[in-house]
């Protein structure tokens, strides 16, 4: 994934047709921070790619999973990571609105994968409840 034309091959079968048709990848350019945690080096490559996307940059996050067991708390560890890069974006470009990122999971396990792959979907039967919740306008009191 440290070549440049194999990306593009992966984000133009994953990425909504809408957004691919806009991308320049001729722009396309691996990152140089990482945003794992030091626990989970062992087990785990991520990369960060940058495209032009029209006048815009979108990162693209690959999370190379690469346990042989299904791991039902990597959705969890995956907005962490995110929750980093949004961290260190915002404090390198404070007056910029937050980048576009596409994260990506590649999971390299002996079994089928069977944990969620929808964030929402972890909290189960609120599932509807927390979509509500969490992707409205926060309940503020001014």
């Amino acid at each position: 994934f440290e070549f440049p034309h194999v990306v593009q091959e992966l984000i133009e079968t994953r990425l909504p047709k809408k957004l691919l048709k806009n991308i320049d990848f001729a722009t396309l350019q691996i990152q140089k921070t990482t945003f794992i945690n030091k626990q989970f080096r062992a087990k785990e490559t991520d990369l960060l790619y940058s495209v032009q996307c029209q006048n815009e940059t979108l990162y693209i996050y690959l999370l190379v999973e690469m346990q042989t067991t299904v791991d039902h708390d990597i959705l969890l560890r995956l907005m962490g990571y995110l929750h980093c890069f949004f961290d260190l974006f915002r404090k390198q470009q404070p007056d910029q609105p937050l980048p576009l990122i596409f994260p990506l999971v590649i999971y390299a396990g002996e079994t089928p994968w069977n944990a969620p792959l929808n964030f929402f979907a972890l909290f189960g039967e609120n599932e509807k409840l927390a979509r509500h919740i969490l992707t409205g306008d926060v309940n503020f009191i001014d």
